[in-house]
């Protein structure tokens, strides 16, 4: 998984980076100290998304009333608890990254102005200049590379997960369930969750729903238009959906607590539920911490054929000696190797 990064036009003509760069430093100090004050403010903030958000920008004026000079953020308010609202009338932005920014602003000397834009339009908005920066739980991508520089990482979420209602856990019992043409996919437009869902599901990604919000993708998969929803872990967890009936997960969490959250939507008031986590040969060894906090073995699946022959599976050898790490330093793994399927 990329860690998260703002966005500023290419070039950096207005000299941002420096001083961006520099509070995130500040932010991500101490084992991201303050960074994990932010999540606890932010995960006692009341949450409300809107219907669409502006596909326009506002001008904004260079200077504030008090004198000092405006940092206009872009953002797309409907990705709690990234960047969402915290009052019904909607006009009070809130969100981890909302308290970056402001963060980054105070830091600055400058008053922040954020301005609600369209997912999909953000890149080009700032390149046109509409904003100053964007903070939109964005990763580094080539493609945005050509638009657009990057900050240093300011926040690392977990792997991706996938959804399903609990009616149809049942008919998603392996990989190749999945990667079928009839089986569609929802996830939203123009971010790394649908290009890793594309790559990992080829047969599926011709019929795959993307859509610029996050609440249209839930409302798809509440209502069956869509049969599973990709999205970031912490994200997924905030996700009103009643009868989870199933939980995919890229990537081994690297702290149990993560684990026994992600696969706990399964299991909500008495329900029952399936789990299945792709494991390589290097995260044995966090599995079997997993295993060893739950006090229990988990079943262990092997893979299709045509995927080719996993790994044996042997933690102790895996060379994953970490300790729980909380959420800074948190990496890409790469080569799927075993998968272990779980019923809580």
């Amino acid at each position: 998984t990329e860690p998260y990064r703002v966005l500023v036009q290419k070039g950096d003509p207005k000299g941002l980076l420096p001083g961006i760069n520099k509070a995130i430093a500040e932010l991500t100090a101490d084992n991201n100290a303050k960074i994990h004050e932010i999540e606890e403010k932010v995960a006692s903030t009341d949450t409300f998304t809107p219907d669409s958000v502006p596909s326009d920008a506002v001008a904004a004026p260079e200077t504030s009333t008090s004198g000092k000079l405006v940092l206009v953020m872009g953002t797309s308010p409907d990705y709690p608890p990234y960047e969402f609202y915290s009052d019904s009338a909607m006009t009070q932005f809130a969100g981890i990254d909302v308290e970056v920014a402001k963060y980054i602003a105070e830091s600055m000397g400058m008053e922040l102005q954020i301005e609600a834009m369209n997912f999909d339009n953000l890149v080009t908005s700032l390149s046109n200049g509409d904003f100053d920066m964007v903070l939109a739980a964005c990763e580094y991508t080539d493609e945005r590379a050509l638009a657009c520089d990057f900050s240093d990482p300011y926040y690392t979420d977990l792997p991706p997960v996938i959804l399903v209602k609990e009616s149809d856990a049942d008919k998603y019992k392996t990989l190749d369930d999945i990667n079928k043409a009839s089986v569609i996919i929802g996830a939203q437009k123009n971010t790394t969750k649908a290009s890793a869902a594309a790559s990992k599901f080829p047969e599926a990604a011709n019929g795959m729903v993307l859509e610029s919000l996050v609440p249209t993708l839930v409302t798809e998969l509440k209502s069956g238009k869509i049969d599973l929803l990709v999205a970031t872990d912490i994200v997924a967890r905030g996700i009103d959906i009643e009868d989870i009936g199933m939980v995919v997960n890229y990537d081994v969490p690297h702290d149990p607590e993560d684990y026994i959250h992600r696969i706990g939507r399964t299991a909500r008031a008495s329900a029952t539920g399936r789990a299945l986590t792709f494991v390589n040969e290097k995260e044995q060894g966090k599995f079997r911490r997993i295993e060893e906090f739950m006090e229990r073995e988990v079943e262990k699946l092997p893979l299709p054929e045509k995927l080719g022959k996993a790994p044996a599976y042997e933690p102790s050898a895996s060379g994953d000696r970490r300790g729980r790490g909380g959420r800074k330093g948190r990496g890409e793994a790469k080569g799927r190797g075993g998968r272990a399927g779980e019923r809580p």
